[in-house]
């Protein structure tokens, strides 16, 4: 039985969501579905079913439109707070990701659609990917000095500890014939630990999260690292651009209160500004590659 991947599209970002969802479905060999949420009708006596329906009508239009050029996608009109139908619809059919688009800017409706994203990466129980509504071009300033293929960024916020975000991204390098790029952004802070001995802390940190990385791949996979310090979530949406990334993968949140604070901030940070999809994996979860399928990478 195949993995299901739930795309979730609204208004704003039909056409980019639904392509990027099933563009990556495709890659990772998963059965796409594709959801749209309405808020539930007024009851009787103040409502009734003729406004359920005059709600279908332009919501099936919506799905036809993400739908144009995928007809044999299932599609599925749900009900009720977009974050919790949709998550409710992820349960029903056993989705292993969910995909949803972020909130553009300027405007109210904007910030409300960007608020969906925000509460299922919170509340989700599954890895959420959100597609910026705007992908910015991986290039730019330097795009001559770009690698020639493309990656998968990881951010790796405690690689003494691997976790299913290392596992995740080295799965889906693997899937879709993308190297994968390990980042570890350490804050300046004020240490009384000498600088040496934080940089052997670090690389030996690092080792073991490329030891994982070719464990969940079964070896065969490239993988590189990199280190900088600064803003972390600053310094992960630059590397992206650098290192031509196709998708940003990191932790929802950690072990321990201030881990968790901290890597919530950061994914949180991420949604709508990332210039790539971000896959936000929480504690627990993660994907395993199929091994059955040949991927390709998602075009940028």
């Amino acid at each position: 039985m195949s993995q299901v991947m739930l795309i979730a599209v609204d208004a704003d970002d039909t056409r980019t969501v639904a392509a990027a969802g099933h563009q990556w479905a495709q890659a990772l060999g998963m059965r796409p579905v594709l959801v749209h949420a309405l808020p539930d009708p007024p009851s009787p006596p103040s409502g009734d079913e003729r406004l359920r329906e005059e709600a279908r009508d332009p919501a099936h239009e919506l799905l036809e439109v993400a739908a144009a050029a995928y007809p044999t996608t299932e599609r599925r009109l749900i009900y009720g707070s977009p974050a919790h139908a949709i998550l409710d619809a992820a349960a029903e059919v056993d989705a292993q990701v969910v995909v949803v688009g972020s909130s553009g800017a300027g405007t109210i409706r904007a910030l409300l659609t960007g608020s969906v994203s925000r509460e299922l990466v919170k509340e989700a129980r599954i890895p959420v990917m959100v597609v910026p509504s705007t992908p910015t071009p991986t290039g730019g300033e330097g795009a001559a000095n770009l690698p020639s293929r493309p990656s998968v960024l990881c951010g790796v916020a405690t690689p003494q500890r691997p976790d299913q975000c290392i596992s995740t991204a080295a799965a889906i390098s693997e899937q879709a014939g993308l190297r994968l790029v390990l980042a570890h952004v350490t804050v300046p802070v004020e240490s009384f630990t000498p600088k040496t001995e934080r940089e052997e802390r670090q690389g030996e940190r690092l080792e073991e999260a490329v030891a994982a990385a070719h464990a969940a791949s079964g070896g065969d996979l490239d993988v590189t690292t990199q280190v900088v310090s600064g803003d972390p979530a600053q310094e992960l949406r630059v590397m992206a651009s650098r290192t031509a990334a196709r998708l940003m993968v990191v932790g929802a949140n950690g072990k321990g209160a201030l881990e968790a604070t901290f890597l919530v901030s950061v994914s949180q940070e991420l949604l709508g500004t990332s210039p790539s999809p971000v896959l936000v994996v929480p504690p627990g979860t993660g994907l395993a590659p199929n091994r059955a399928h040949t991927g390709y990478a998602p075009a940028a």
